[in-house]
């Protein structure tokens, strides 16, 4: 499972991008919207116009997907930090007798089946 996104960092083989991508879209919607305007556009142009738009999104968006499918960095570097050794404690031996483990080893105190704590 990937972590969630956030913003690439720049590294040797993906450079920086100089302009977000969010922005370029803007400002292209923006020169259309203009461009239209100063023409005149209006009823059916406006709409063929708007699904001609919509198929190139998609497109870009499936080329997007794909290259990011395609994409081999590294996996993320997970640090456990959690403790794979057992507490200090009783613990049963292979003998049916209980050994007392000190969080680091086993100790030499040995208390026999069904005694007491």
């Amino acid at each position: 499972m990937r972590p969630p996104a956030t913003a690439q960092q720049p590294t040797p083989d993906r450079p920086a991008q100089l302009i977000p991508q969010w922005i370029v879209v803007v400002i292209a919607g923006g020169l259309l919207v203009a461009y239209m305007a100063a023409n005149n556009y209006a009823g059916a142009e406006v709409v063929v116009l708007a699904i001609i738009l919509g198929i190139g999104a998609l497109i870009v968006l499936v080329i997007r997907a794909l290259v990011r499918l395609g994409d081999k960095r590294p996996a993320p570097i997970v640090i456990n930090t959690v403790s794979t050794q057992a507490p200090p404690g009783w613990y049963l031996d292979p003998q049916g007798a209980t050994r007392w483990f000190d969080g680091r080893a086993w100790t030499e105190q040995v208390r026999p089946p069904n005694s007491p704590e």
